[in-house]
């Protein structure tokens, strides 16, 4: 049977992030049985195929791998040699060679529940990103204030030699999650071109993510996938217990792999984080102390949690 819902991932380069593209696909194997999957396909475009064949051995996803080289990335950052503008590229290649639902995710994601309605809704048209973060008149953060101070002094702004028209009642959504099917291919050209315009004139990483926010905006509503994606971009400090736990599981099988995973408890140390940063003195404020991580003891957890 031919498939028509694709998931896609980028995972290339350094290990901590191949780590966390196998974290999330542990996530997917927990969350579905594998006749749920029989019309799903699972895209990594990555330069470390082999990498992954030998880590997910014993899985019954179905992964397929698109490889991907230097001069590929090289050519996807394009002239702005912008990173986000990979990820753009990515799905561009993915819309021009399958037809269907696209369900793209960053690799520092994790699935909270079954993503199988969220994938009929995409087949049936619906828009989704993962999760609503401001409007832009509202200065959420300081790089959203100089994104709304960017408006308000160019616009109409100059995309493709034409002015366009961006409000600042526009609403910035997170674009870690981003769902939507092939017939909406042409909006990604649009994302493109606004990304390679703007970026020149206003040099933030948030360029890309506004672009798929207001193209998605002004096409349909858009709808959150929060609730069966958490999307942990704000703590990469995961990568050390991802490491930490590959390394000790490292020879345990796949469907173990899958119920090891319930050892990160994502809570305790974001909780730990907050209380660190919420209570450091002047002193290691003025010195930028930061938070390292309390790595488990693995051995001793798996003894608790069983």
């Amino acid at each position: 049977m031919q498939a028509s819902s694709f998931i896609v991932f980028q995972a290339y380069g350094n290990e901590s992030i191949l780590q966390e593209c196998l974290f999330a696909l542990l996530s997917i194997s927990k969350q579905h049985i594998a006749a749920e999957l029989a019309d799903v396909e699972i895209y990594i475009y990555t330069d470390q195929e082999k990498w992954f064949r030998d880590k997910c051995k014993g899985s019954s996803l179905p992964l397929k791998f698109r490889t991907i080289n230097g001069d590929d990335l090289k050519k996807w950052r394009g002239e702005i040699d912008f990173v986000h503008r990979v990820k753009i590229e990515v799905l561009r290649d993915m819309a021009k060679t399958v037809s269907g639902a696209i369900l793209y995710l960053d690799t520092d994601v994790w699935f909270l529940n079954p993503v199988m309605h969220m994938l009929q809704e995409i087949q049936a048209g619906k828009l989704y990103m993962h999760i609503q973060e401001s409007v832009i008149k509202d200065d959420g953060n300081p790089v959203f204030a100089k994104l709304h101070k960017f408006l308000v002094k160019n616009n109409p702004l100059q995309v493709n030699g034409k002015p366009l028209n961006v409000s600042t009642e526009s609403v910035m959504w997170n674009a870690g999650v981003l769902g939507f099917h092939t017939k909406y291919a042409h909006l990604l050209d649009q994302v493109l071109q606004f990304t390679d315009d703007v970026y020149t004139q206003f040099h933030k990483h948030v360029v890309e993510q506004f672009a798929f926010s207001f193209y998605f905006q002004n096409t349909s509503f858009i709808h959150s996938a929060a609730r069966e994606i958490f999307h942990y971009w704000h703590f990469k400090e995961m990568r050390n217990y991802l490491s930490s736990f590959f390394q000790f599981f490292e020879k345990d099988s796949w469907s173990d792999l899958v119920k090891h995973t319930e050892l990160i408890q994502w809570h305790a140390p974001m909780q730990d984080k907050c209380s660190f940063y919420q209570n450091r003195n002047g002193w290691n404020k003025m010195r930028r102390k930061r938070w390292i991580p309390v790595i488990p003891d693995w051995k001793r957890l798996l003894q608790q949690m069983s």
